[in-house]
């Protein structure tokens, strides 16, 4: 998806992400794409011409960055052209690409789009730190959300770094711990950064022991002020706004300043059946939640996992049924929700891109790229030698080879 830095997908933590994977080698072929017969490299043909990065991943041996070109109606997948860690997250744009690599090992790594997508450099992170997201300054001054590597551990801090360093031994400039925001377990969960104005809203999980929920353990968002990372009051006169529901999965930003945050609540995979999350509005500027979207169970039975603004003002989701069968839907901007607008197995990203939508189908069957249009009839699909993880779209369709 395209998180709030360019949408995605993000990914959350690394320990939800290996389970995930575990428990996604169950799946049974009724859950595989309903009525998708688009072969790789067809379409539909028409005269988009979009470029994205993808990133795949088996999370256990094989990752690698691609890309995927949609033009004159056919969908190409590029061979790999940067390895990366099997756990990682992809941030950047058309400049430059950040992976946050976690798990094996916890590292920076700098991608230049212009040159063939190579990596520039590599920067180490404390081992287990668990990096969610990175917010980079005009200065070439960023902030890393660490998620930390279990709990109850010393987790949930913020690291500034200095991607403008000469070395690995001066890039790290200081860090910030979160503490003081958690909840019962000492790690508030730092996931994504959202930059706003001035601010830096941090989004907190809170979860209280994984992938446990509780009324204490609602999640939150956090104020800061980009310069100082100091905590403002911009939420009622506190830095915090506690949500409306628990685990904070992934969090999408429109244009007008509505922050859109799926709250997945405890997942079903897990056993609990309960529809206990959704979608909450929050009005960024104003400092308030707009309360419920759409709560899990409205529209259709499951997890919500992934959300994504569209360009029209619309906010796209994914749910994701105890077996891990997926599927999208659209809520307007006066909150009227429709869909299943597309449904596959395994859904681990979206990412909006003009009146398109990137989707990450992540089944252990038949893990594929594929392309809607607006309506969510498929343009296109690519199959990729392991299973797509994370989608970033860029505006250049040039950068693809």
């Amino acid at each position: 998806m395209t998180r709030p830095n360019a949408r995605p997908f993000l990914l959350a933590a690394g320990i939800l992400a290996l389970a995930f994977s575990a428990a996604c080698q169950v799946e049974l072929d009724a859950a595989e794409d309903a009525g998708s017969e688009i072969a790789e490299g067809s379409g539909s043909g028409d005269g988009r011409d979009l470029c994205a990065l993808v990133m795949t991943s088996d999370f256990s041996q094989t990752a690698a960055l691609h890309t995927a070109h949609y033009r004159g109606g056919e969908l190409q997948l590029s061979e790999p052209l940067t390895s990366v860690s099997t756990d990682a997250v992809l941030r950047g744009n058309d400049s430059i690409v950040t992976v946050l690599n976690r798990y094996p090992a916890a590292y920076v790594q700098r991608i230049d789009p212009a040159a063939g997508f190579a990596t520039v450099w590599e920067r180490a992170l404390p081992t287990g730190s668990n990096p969610s997201d990175i917010w980079i300054a005009d200065d070439g001054r960023a902030v890393i959300s660490l998620y930390g590597a279990g709990r109850p551990v010393a987790g949930g801090e913020l690291m500034e770094v200095n991607l403008l360093a000469a070395s690995e031994s001066e890039w790290i400039v200081g860090r910030r711990s979160l503490a003081a925001w958690t909840e019962a377990d000492g790690n508030p969960e730092a996931s994504q950064l959202i930059p706003f104005g001035s601010l830096l809203i941090v989004v907190l999980q809170r979860l209280d022991n994984y992938p446990g929920c509780s009324e204490g353990g609602r999640s939150a968002l956090l104020a800061l002020d980009a310069a100082t990372l100091d905590p403002v009051g911009h939420f009622g006169g506190s830095a915090m706004l506690t949500l409306a529901g628990c685990n904070a999965y992934s969090a999408a930003l429109h244009a007008d300043g509505r922050l859109m945050v799926a709250l997945t609540g405890r997942y079903q995979w897990s056993g609990d059946r309960n529809n206990d999350g959704g979608i909450e509005a929050i009005d960024l500027a104003q400092g308030v939640s707009l309360g419920w979207l759409s709560r899990e169970g409205e529209v259709a039975a499951g997890d919500i996992t992934e959300v994504a603004t569209a360009r029209d003002g619309a906010t796209l989701w994914v749910t994701s049924s105890a077996d891990f069968a997926g599927s999208i839907f659209r809520a307007e901007r006066d909150g009227s929700a429709s869909g299943p607008l597309w449904s596959g197995s395994n859904l681990f990203d979206i990412a909006a891109q003009d009146d398109a939508l990137w989707v990450a189908n992540r089944s252990s069957l038949s893990a594929a790229v594929v392309l809607l249009d607006s309506a969510g009839a498929e343009l296109g699909r690519a199959i990729p030698p392991a299973p797509p993880i994370a989608l970033l779209p860029l505006e250049a369709a040039g950068l693809c080879p």
